[in-house]
């Protein structure tokens, strides 16, 4: 069951995004991205977390950009490849979310989901995913799908995430929060 959370509006100037939405209530926690505009061309969306009692945004983690696939403004058609470069392997830098090009045209906006995999339990590594659609300076519109794990210390919990462009702010558009549980169900067997 999807329950609704919050919703943050971006602001002009808005360099970065950071929320403290996760609940043990929850067994996922997705993040909507609607119409983000960007700044600076050049720049690619970017994400790290705190885990519970830390700071610095700066959590060891694994993460790989897995696909992209285009579609360009002038050409018909579909190309795409395997994957979009800068992962890291134990690292604590931000993961990158989409490729390095963002379009800053008027008319152009960014939009998609990440998700946690239960963010606020304590036995395991922390898994997320995301899917972003994009419009790149090329005139091409673009899928970016990435995900990763999240190596916390002492597997503790997932307590605030931050979204980011590398270069210059997001200035419109918004995020919305919901978090997910799984409601099982009291079938009965039939004998």
């Amino acid at each position: 069951m999807y329950t609704f959370i919050a919703k943050y509006n971006i602001d002009v100037g808005t360099a970065t995004f950071t929320s403290s939405d996760f609940s043990s209530d929850y067994s996922e926690t997705h993040f909507y991205i609607s119409n983000i505009h960007v700044t600076s061309s050049n720049s690619s969306f970017q994400m790290q977390v705190n885990a519970t009692g830390e700071t610095g945004f700066n959590e060891t983690m694994t993460n790989n950009t897995s696909y992209f696939a285009y579609n360009t403004e002038d050409t018909p058609g579909s190309d795409g490849g395997p994957g979009l470069g800068g992962g890291q392997h134990s690292g604590t830098g931000y993961a990158i979310l989409t490729e390095a090009n963002l379009n800053t045209d008027t008319d152009s906006s960014n939009n998609g989901v990440i998700k946690f995999y239960n963010p606020t339990e304590t036995t395991h590594f922390k898994v997320w995913s995301a899917q972003l659609s994009t419009t790149s300076n090329s005139a091409k519109a673009v899928v970016a799908i990435s995900h990763g794990v999240i190596d916390t210390a002492s597997y503790k919990a997932i307590e605030s995430v931050q979204l980011k462009c590398s270069a210059g702010n997001m200035d419109s558009g918004s995020i919305l929060v919901y978090g997910v549980s799984f409601v099982s169900s009291s079938k009965t067997k039939i004998s």
